[in-house]
């Protein structure tokens, strides 16, 4: 992992979430956190909102995780990807006309992508 690769740990990722969420336009901010330990340990993903509009702790407890308004978080197995792509939906889902209701529809997936700003603990960006 990159965390042994620089001879680091975890914990020196936390604060990366408070910068993405500072860049001017992101209303939430994403990281996933894939733990040097165990080997097949689930992804950590910590979610941030940049304004009260975002629950982003509403988008945390679909997956089984929760914390509060602007800052939520949840573990996950599934790949990058899927978290990514679940993350994008449900966050257009919470932004669609008259909706109260944070679930992601097959409708919504797409719906406001360029809002969402990800990144990862690895050195790539997707």
């Amino acid at each position: 992992s990159d965390f042994h690769e620089l001879g680091v740990g975890e914990e020196y990722a936390e604060g990366i979430i408070d910068y993405l969420r500072a860049v001017e336009g992101a209303e939430v901010a994403a990281t996933i956190r894939e733990p040097p330990e165990p080997p097949e340990a689930k992804r950590r993903v910590s979610l941030r909102a940049s304004s009260d509009e975002v629950d982003v702790s509403a988008i945390a407890r679909q997956r089984g995780g929760g914390g509060h308004r602007q800052a939520a978080g949840f573990s996950s197995s599934e790949s990058i990807d899927e978290i990514v792509e679940f993350i994008r939906a449900a966050f257009a889902a919470s932004h669609a006309p008259g909706s109260d209701d944070p679930a992601p529809t097959r409708s919504n997936r797409t719906r406001r992508k360029s809002d969402f700003k990800r990144s990862t603990i690895r050195r790539h960006r997707f």
